[in-house]
């Protein structure tokens, strides 16, 4: 009925009561506590819930649902920023499952991975992973894995220079198939990549249908990513004030997920920062330390860009190299050129002279060639994505 929050604490209250269950009755409830817990962004609950139920997996030597659990709790380790630990369960799922006969939970586990590579933009691992997972849906009619790759290999081929019309295709798939959270999950990648290429009309609406179709359903974790990137398009598109107020909501909202988070305290900063009012270097330092443990580009990469523009809003241009140094070694090694690009005009505007590397694209490569007259690949809506994380 889309009340997943009162489902996620109905479970715990059986759970709570459940002295009698069986080992195996007990890993079914943690299971769909886990589920629940996933759709309204209550991490450590959820984390705990699957931890619990692997527990009951191993006693009971299922391997099979062993090695699914494995991969659902790389998807949860995964928004609250423990990155390097979500690769590892999606791994340690693969590796389980490709131990046993072929089944769907190895086309998902293909899937996980997939995703995490995606969402550390190793766009070419990402992809293989994906289409690994399609060809098992494909050898088990299964519509789940092979939607749930498609999504992150949509992402993928858009992030690399692909066209729109596959995100719009894959979302449509996933209508079709009445498969509820992998809707909203392409509302949530398609309204980011969008948005990162700078095709605004994609972008809102991509944002604005997402917003109805989550917030109908009770789907809060991928409704709270959509208010960060409404945020985004504000700021982006000149609205300052909505910008504003848009990017509080997101960080009144008490959440676990890092990424909305990041999100919003980098808009806000700008906003700040532009207005010249107070708060805004203490905002941008939080979403630093949230983003840094990561590892990941696409949560380093507009903070760093936010920290070298409010330092040079304020005249201290001495900042820059420190803020920006490792996000861009990170893009030029990932080749997100669009990224590397608009770091590196940062720097240039501190004085930092660099090569500039072959993948420069975007608007900022424009700037970087001094040719403040050319609009980039045609214009905004072909300027490829580079900073969206979308790893849901």
């Amino acid at each position: 009925m889309g009340a997943h929050r009162e489902a996620a604490a109905q479970y715990a209250r059986a759970l709570r009561f459940g002295d009698s269950l069986s080992t195996e009755q007990r890993a079914e409830l943690l299971e769909r506590r886990a589920e629940a817990c996933l759709l309204t962004d209550q991490y450590d609950e959820g984390i705990a819930a699957l931890e619990e139920e692997l527990e009951c997996r191993r006693a009971l030597g299922d391997r099979l649902k062993e090695g699914d659990a494995l991969r659902r709790l790389s998807d949860f380790l995964w928004c609250p920023g423990r990155t390097q630990e979500s690769e590892s369960a999606a791994r340690a799922a693969v590796a389980l499952l490709e131990g046993l006969p072929p089944t769907r939970e190895l086309g998902l586990a293909y899937a996980a991975l997939a995703s995490t590579h995606g969402a550390a933009a190793r766009t070419d691992e990402a992809i293989a992973w994906g289409r690994r997972a399609i060809e098992v849906a494909e050898h088990f009619d299964d519509a789940e894995p092979a939607v749930h790759a498609l999504i992150t290999v949509a992402t993928c081929e858009f992030v690399t220079g692909g066209t729109s019309d596959g995100l719009r295709q894959t979302l449509d798939r996933a209508v079709l198939a009445g498969m509820t959270t992998e809707v909203a999950r392409a509302y949530t990648h398609f309204a980011g990549v969008t948005l990162d290429a700078r095709d605004y009309g994609a972008a809102q609406e991509y944002v604005q249908e997402g917003l109805d179709y989550c917030s109908n359903r009770g789907l809060e974790l991928f409704r709270l990513y959509l208010l960060a990137d409404r945020a985004r398009l504000e700021l982006e598109t000149g609205r300052w004030a909505d910008a504003a107020d848009s990017a509080a909501a997101v960080l009144r909202i008490d959440r676990t997920s890092t990424t909305p988070r990041i999100f919003a305290l980098v808009v806000l900063g700008l906003v700040r920062a532009r207005r010249g009012d107070p708060g805004h270097r203490e905002l941008l330092e939080e979403a630093w330390r949230l983003a840094e443990p990561t590892g990941e580009l696409p949560r380093l990469g507009p903070v760093a860009a936010a920290r070298a523009e409010e330092a040079w809003l304020e005249g201290n241009l001495s900042r820059i190299d420190a803020a920006t140094a490792s996000a861009l070694q990170l893009a030029v090694d990932r080749t997100r050129g669009p990224l590397a690009a608009e770091l590196l005009e940062w720097r240039r505007r501190a004085g930092i002279e660099e090569e500039i590397p072959p993948s420069a694209a975007g608007p900022f490569a424009v700037e970087l060639a001094g040719d403040w007259s050319r609009r980039p690949n045609g214009g905004p809506s072909s300027a490829v994505p580079t900073r969206r994380p979308w790893r849901l």
